[in-house]
């Protein structure tokens, strides 16, 4: 582990963040080998309204303990999606899934505040049995333990004895922070000016949508339509207010003409209503591109697919990640079509 546990590839370490980034490689930190101290089972939850990095975070955690040697177990799911045993299928496959989780050295629920109530028995029985055996959960809501109060107390208050972090909303100067720096990543030169005439553009918004901005100038500057020099005010401003509806939309447009001509299918069945597999997969493929080659958010990206929830973006995402890691032929073409559009 790193001497610094608020570095984080990927990740950039804020002050509204560096409490939840400081817990996670503590937490982390307790499966290495070299580990000063064990786990004690205690479950880490990590709240804040959309758009702080929970899910960011928590896929750098997983990335992080896949790196860990000795062959770690992790596995992150979405509380919508927890299994449940059934009590006329005591054997039957969401008994099976359940148990899996019970047994991987490092679980991830994100979303508790979707969780169904049919299964807050599930949850409560995977954090205790995880704790008894000091195997590390690390939860994300969006809202804190008090907030639950859809939940039985049962559930809010195993959540609240645990590790519990706040993410803040990111301020101005963070926002700006975290703008130098992702530009700089995409090798943009971008102006103190500029970065601050980007802030006051996408004021009130996410910070995807700020991204999203700042992908549309780099996408700008791949076209030639900017000089060399850094982008000033004048520039960031020109760019956005008439630029980027020609740049912002042609990424979704292309990625999802692109898979269908893979698939041979009609654009119009990749985008309806059918759940045939040979809609479905080409589907849940392009939900996974579209994670990985643009910076639209989960729901923008369900909107852009057919109108799906962000849930089921995250869901297809996630089976199709562990489908690539078996399916040589699905990786393949999933290599190919990532390094197309990116």
């Amino acid at each position: 582990m790193p001497d610094d546990d608020t570095a984080w590839p990927g990740v950039v370490s804020l002050p509204e963040n560096r409490s939840a980034l400081v817990a996670a490689g503590r937490v982390v930190g307790q499966l290495s080998a070299d580990a000063k101290s064990i786990s004690d089972g205690t479950p880490l939850l990590m709240h804040g309204p959309a758009g702080t990095g929970k899910t960011l975070l928590v896929a750098a955690m997983l990335r992080r303990v896949a790196e860990l040697p000795g062959g770690r177990t992790a596995r992150a799911i979405a509380a919508r999606e927890l299994p449940r045993r059934r009590a006329d299928d005591p054997d039957g496959e969401a008994a099976t899934a359940f148990a899996e989780l019970l047994a991987l050295d490092f679980v991830a629920v994100e979303d508790v505040q979707h969780l169904p109530t049919r299964s807050v028995a599930a949850l409560i029985e995977l954090i205790d049995h995880r704790a008894a055996r000091r195997r590390v959960t690390v939860l994300t809501a969006n809202v804190g333990p008090a907030h639950l109060g859809k939940f039985p107390r049962r559930l809010t208050s195993r959540l609240a004895a645990g590790l519990v972090v706040q993410m803040e909303p990111l301020g101005r100067a963070a926002r700006g922070e975290l703008l130098t720096h992702k530009a700089g990543e995409l090798g943009l030169p971008l102006a103190a000016c500029g970065v601050s005439a980007l802030l006051d553009l996408t004021a009130g918004a996410g910070v995807r949508p700020m991204l999203g901005a700042l992908a549309t100038l780099k996408a700008l500057a791949a076209t030639g339509k900017r000089p060399d020099d850094a982008l000033d005010a004048e520039s960031v401003k020109h760019f956005l207010q008439n630029g980027q509806a020609e740049v912002a939309v042609s990424p979704m447009t292309r990625l999802v003409e692109r898979v269908a001509a893979v698939y041979a299918i009609p654009v119009k069945e990749l985008l309806g209503p059918s759940r045939r597999s040979n809609a479905l997969v080409p589907r849940q493929v392009a939900m996974y591109l579209a994670r990985e080659t643009t910076t639209l958010s989960l729901p923008k990206i369900g909107a852009a697919l057919g109108g799906r929830d962000h849930t089921t973006v995250l869901h297809a995402w996630r089976k199709v990640t562990a489908l690539a890691a078996t399916d040589d032929r699905l990786a393949r073409t999933l290599r190919e079509l990532t390094a197309e559009l990116h």
